[in-house]
């Protein structure tokens, strides 16, 4: 059948022990390149489990024995799925486990930012009860958001938007304008910087590719008001963080919540940590501990799919199944 190779920090330990029940499992410490490859060659690895790990294309040539790598998580922005193909892995993710956790933070991130609650926090720490005369928050009813990118997290999160009452446009350039109205959403297959003035509450949504890199940019911060704000839960390479630092401090936009950052963990002289403006967290928005759970157990579904010759659920590289077929 073949072993499974996982690394610390693992997966959550109900899944990884469903894992281990049903099949042979090699635990490593950290991720490093070269002993990982050390590792899959040894031992003929025919899987690995990974979350934020750096699967290259150096490894992909490197482990002929690999035939897929199952991400604990959405994205897969730290595989090389080009080499993966290539090299006849197959990348798997879980797309279905954690947008309701993700839109719960984006919807307290908006609710955060707008009532002011960072600095009413840090002057009640101060002993600063007058702040209540000198900072007022904002009501979100009516408000107008803008949600880029409109798969499960965005939809999810258009539907919480909704019953707060904010008025929700999405920006998708993919999908039929039917689709996405259907729900009473506005739908923008393109963006106009001169029209971005509109909204109060931009949420960031997008995968990270080489067409969303810094979509986020000096432009698109300059066409916002003064009073807008921007929620990040995607991968923070989509915005661009010193732009965004820039635009906080001299008062561009009102306010922003990272939940990632283009570098992670970020260095202890980062900009953005001393920015009073940012809302700050460490990449956990989709990691509730129901999220976490389902993540691990719809891993074991897509491992249980591969060993079960069965096209996994959630293949990311479909072609991978044309070469498979070319090779045999």
């Amino acid at each position: 059948m073949g072993s499974i190779l996982t690394f610390q920090p693992s997966i959550e330990k109900s899944g990884l022990d469903l894992i281990k029940s049903h099949f042979h499992v090699i635990e490593l410490g950290a991720f490093s390149e070269n002993p990982v490859i050390d590792a899959i060659n040894r031992h003929q690895i025919v899987g690995i489990v990974t979350r934020t790990e750096k699967i290259t294309e150096k490894l992909l040539a490197s482990t002929p024995s690999l035939k897929f790598i199952a991400q604990n998580g959405v994205g897969v922005d730290n595989i090389d799925v080009d080499a993966a193909t290539k090299y006849g892995v197959q990348v798997l993710n879980v797309p279905n486990s954690n947008y309701t956790a993700v839109a719960e933070q984006v919807v307290m991130s908006v609710l955060v930012l707008n009532k002011k609650f960072l600095p009413y926090h840090q002057a009640m720490k101060h002993d600063d009860y007058d702040v209540r005369e000198r900072i007022v928050g904002t009501e979100v009813v009516n408000q107008r958001a803008l949600i880029l990118g409109y798969g499960q997290i965005g939809q999810t999160v258009a539907r919480m938007f909704k019953i707060l009452g904010i008025h929700v446009t999405a920006y998708d350039p993919y999908l039929l304008s039917s689709f996405v109205q259907a729900e009473g959403v506005s739908h923008l297959k393109k963006i106009e910087y001169s029209e971005l003035k509109a909204f109060d509450i931009i949420s960031v949504h997008l995968p990270l590719t080489e067409h969303t890199h810094h979509f986020i940019n000096r432009t698109f911060l300059d066409s916002l008001k003064e009073s807008a704000i921007i929620v990040n839960t995607s991968r923070g390479g989509v915005v661009d963080q010193n732009e965004i630092d820039q635009a906080l401090k001299q008062g561009k936009i009102a306010g922003a919540a990272l939940d990632v950052l283009e570098s992670e963990p970020p260095a202890i002289d980062d900009p953005i940590l001393k920015n009073e403006k940012a809302l700050l967290s460490p990449h956990v928005a989709g990691d509730t501990r129901e999220a976490k759970v389902r993540c691990a157990h719809f891993v074991f579904e897509n491992i249980k799919d591969y060993f079960q010759n069965k096209i996994p659920r959630n293949l990311i590289n479909l072609n991978v199944l044309n070469r498979k077929e070319e090779d045999e």
